[in-house]
């Protein structure tokens, strides 16, 4: 919670010396599941704009400590320029971009990845799986027109909430290939990889792990998929902020909001899909040897369906999220799978699968109103 007693929503909560790590909910709420030899470790509390916290993991397991309060630290532009000249936007993605190399995680590795993914209908949930996946990436963190490639994954645990499933790969837990797809390091279609095609400015200078952090805000001037990665139906407006720390360059915050225009509804051609609006949201840490990777990712949806006499009919969110809970790129602790990302669900029968051991595993707690959290 921050110091008004206010759930402080995306904080990273990771262990010393070890893989593990989780992050908190809208609420702040969060789940750890750690193993017995690490009960002696220290649970690290760490936010964009907030100073970190540390406690010990026993003092959690025991519930001694139920809460903990980050302090907001944030610094303005003139605090920062008082002394040099003015930052250059272009500049600093420029080098995050050349830093990625350095940075990001390179080479094979292991993610274990608890995914969600929830369909609305009006105000009705229609649509609701959940899973624990095993990733394995052979390649690491190199920029490419298709990023899900040379990925493999295993389902461990399935949970199917709704009365309907589909086993298509744009559906479901099928679909965390096209949250990889999105991803702004891994991606070449987003203003990292392609700031001319957008207007930055600099916003507050924050605190994050004892390191100063920029605040890129941007804004693009051709919103097409070689800038946002989406095409048809088209991109109208594109815009958001990218968090980019002022040591090393590292990019560890992400978010865009993307405006499409209309389109026919394929379902019933008499009707409009208007309004559509996308978010993006991912945020990036350190491993235990320093380097970085994706540890939360969320996309969200939202459309309204427009009938022939311009009414709205219907409103429809979708809504996936991912959270990174296991880490690892030692060659010695690797699984190396054989199943591509994009098909995991292929051939999955659509059932409950390791429902004894999914109280066992780490997932990010439901939003208690994921409708607040949409809007």
């Amino acid at each position: 919670i921050n110091e008004y007693n206010e759930g402080l929503s995306y904080v990273n909560i990771i262990t010393t010396n070890s893989n593990y790590g989780v992050l908190s909910n809208v609420e702040g709420d969060f789940k750890l599941v750690l193993p017995k030899k690490f009960i002696s470790e220290k649970l690290i509390f760490s936010r964009v704009g907030y100073g970190n916290d540390t406690i010990l993991v026993m003092d959690y397991l025991q519930n001694q400590i139920k809460e903990v309060i980050l302090k907001e630290k944030i610094n303005s532009m003139d605090e920062v320029l008082i002394f040099g000249n003015r930052l250059d936007p272009y500049d600093i993605l420029k080098k995050a971009k050349s830093k990625i190399k350095h940075n990001f995680v390179q080479g094979p590795y292991n993610q274990e990845i608890f995914f969600r993914m929830i369909n609305y209908e009006d105000d009705s949930v229609v649509f609701k799986e959940e899973s624990n996946i095993l990733l394995y990436d052979e390649n690491g963190y190199k920029s490419r027109n298709h990023p899900y490639e040379n990925m493999y994954g295993e389902i461990l645990s399935f949970k199917n909430s709704s009365k309907n499933s589909v086993g298509e790969k744009w559906d479901g837990v099928g679909a965390l290939w096209l949250s990889i797809y999105r991803n702004v390091v891994l991606s070449k279609n987003n203003v990292l990889h392609k700031p001319r095609y957008y207007e930055l400015e600099i916003g507050d200078i924050y605190e994050y792990d004892n390191y100063e952090i920029y605040k890129i805000e941007f804004r693009c001037l051709k919103p097409i998929v070689a800038s946002t990665g989406y095409g048809y139906p088209a991109p109208i407006s594109a815009w958001g902020y990218v968090y980019i720390t002022s040591e090393d360059y590292s990019v560890i915050e992400y978010e865009m909001i993307i405006d499409r225009s209309n389109m026919q509804d394929k379902r019933d051609k008499n009707n409009n899909i208007i309004c559509q609006k996308i978010r993006i949201f991912q945020k990036f840490k350190k491993n235990n040897t320093g380097s970085l990777y994706c540890n939360y990712s969320q996309l969200y949806v939202n459309s309204n369906v427009e009938n022939e006499r311009n009414q709205i009919t219907r409103n429809y969110y979708k809504f996936q999220e991912f959270s990174s809970y296991y880490f690892t790129n030692d060659a010695d602790e690797l699984t190396m799978l054989k199943t591509p990302l994009i098909d995991i669900k292929n051939g999955l029968q659509l059932k409950n699968k390791g429902k004894e051991n999914w109280l066992n595993k780490n997932y990010l707690p439901e939003s208690n109103n994921l409708m607040r959290l949409c809007n």
